[in-house]
């Protein structure tokens, strides 16, 4: 019988979605399934809070068939009277440490048509990652103009614990003007366990001696 314990392998994906099969409402998204799963789990919604009202604009922004329909984008307008939406995004590590080394984000941003923003509007995200056990992991500031694209948060390699939650604060705000911002795709990188054998039980090995004696 052999015992597995944790190794680590480097720059492993630890936890991944593009939101594929998730209902998008106009502030929230709920049945999130992840295609990677790797000693983190994520939550199975999201919701968007803000100091805006919901926009009354049209609701293409929501609309599958809109160039927004594969991106999960409240319909929550930006500007640049200090407007902001926000969304908080709990994962649990698993049995084994962990080291967080990045965040990627799949952003975009639209019209209230929902079609990409082409106009070169801006606005900046931050990514602030906390654990529950150990402390701040940091706070990341990235501009973004349009078109957007993936945009990777590095953070400092730093231990997240066994068993504790980590909690990922996204932020949209600082908007140059009028514009809607959402994402769809999303992905953790890190350090990540992996099962390696290592010693034989003394269980199994005394009952395979024992085994031979009585053959003998």
């Amino acid at each position: 019988m052999i015992l597995f314990t944790a190794a680590s392998l480097n720059g492993a994906v630890l936890l991944q979605t593009n939101f594929s099969g998730s209902t998008h409402n106009t502030a929230s998204m709920t049945g999130i399934t992840y295609s990677v799963a790797n000693g983190l789990t994520g939550p199975s919604s999201l919701t968007a809070a803000s100091n805006l009202a919901v926009s009354t604009g049209s609701p293409a922004i929501l609309n599958g068939s809109s160039a927004a329909g594969n991106y999960w984008v409240p319909n929550l307008q930006l500007d640049n009277v200090g407007s902001y939406w926000t969304t908080t995004f709990d994962m649990v590590v698993g049995a084994s440490d962990l080291t967080i080394d990045r965040i990627t984000l799949d952003h975009q941003n639209f019209t209230s048509t929902g079609n990409f923003n082409t106009s070169g509007r801006t606005h900046i995200i931050t990514m602030t990652l906390t654990g529950s056990s150990s402390g701040s992991f940091g706070s990341v500031n990235i501009p973004t103009s349009a078109p957007a694209g993936t945009k990777t948060f590095d953070f400092v390699d730093k231990t997240a614990l066994a068993g504790e939650t980590l909690t990922l604060e996204i932020l949209f705000n600082q908007a140059t003007n009028t514009i809607y911002a959402g994402f769809g795709g999303f992905s953790v990188e890190g350090t990540a366990p992996v099962p390696e054998p290592s010693v034989v039980l003394l269980g199994g090995l005394g009952a395979l001696m024992l085994l031979r004696r009585r053959r003998n």
